[in-house]
């Protein structure tokens, strides 16, 4: 899922002919939706972009835990993306 919108992402500005930055770090919190919040204002972000899972038919109308408190605690957008649906 990271590589596919990597790759949007990368398309989108190559039109822009601007290079996109991206980079991963590993960083310890007291938990992950605090974490995730205080490493993207410190950091400067403009948006969060944050994977959701849903285990059944109900919880498809709800997100993830961690990604609800993303949401609640920081003031920035946060884009939710669903996991890619494969045939049975």
């Amino acid at each position: 899922m990271f590589k596919a919108l990597l790759s949007r992402l990368k398309k989108r500005k190559k039109r822009e002919k601007e290079d996109i930055k991206i980079s991963e770090e590993v960083i310890r919190a007291l938990n992950a939706p605090l974490g995730i919040v205080d490493f993207a204002e410190t950091h400067k972000f403009d948006l969060v972009v944050i994977s959701t899972y849903v285990h059944s038919r109900l919880e498809r109308f709800f997100l993830g835990s961690t990604t609800e408190k993303v949401v609640s605690y920081t003031h920035l957008p946060v884009f939710a993306i669903p996991p890619l649906r494969h045939a049975d």
